[in-house]
């Protein structure tokens, strides 16, 4: 498997990441629903932005994985969100992505990872706690993930 920086290049790569995944999973993700995955939907999350990172796991040319952080440059802190094609879980591959993510923000001078989840989304809290993430309760059941660098 291999993990690089996502491009705008990967678009239909990243729409066909998502489309694998199941309604509960998008929602687990992006907490609302998606109906639609046109281009206005993929473009942010594969353009070139300095205030995102995005990285993709790459295994036999198809996406299998993709992690994004936004950063808020002002307060020094990034958001992180992870998805995975459901073959791929529990095989390392949000773990790995997150690693990456984790480097990069540390190059860039990020002091703290936070992620959000509801409390069901099981598999986040996996690799989160995995990475030493710390959990909050936020209220409405959500979780609040935080991870100093």
């Amino acid at each position: 498997m291999d993990i690089r920086p996502i491009a705008p290049a990967d678009a239909d790569l990243y729409r066909k990441l998502l489309v694998s995944l199941s309604d509960r999973d998008l929602y687990l993700r992006f907490f609302h629903t998606m109906r639609e995955l046109g281009d206005a939907e993929i473009e942010p999350f594969v353009r070139a932005n300095p205030d995102m990172l995005g990285y993709v796991a790459i295994e036999d040319g198809e996406v299998v994985g993709a992690a994004h952080a936004f950063i808020d440059q002002p307060r020094s802190i990034a958001e992180f969100a992870v998805e995975v094609r459901p073959e791929y879980r529990h095989r390392g591959v949000g773990g790995k992505l997150l690693e990456h993510v984790i480097r990069e923000l540390r190059a860039h001078g990020v002091h703290e990872l936070v992620a959000h989840s509801l409390f069901d989304n099981t598999e986040f809290a996996l690799v989160a706690a995995d990475a030493h993430m710390r959990p909050a309760r936020e209220g409405a059941g959500v979780n609040l993930w935080r991870l100093h660098l």
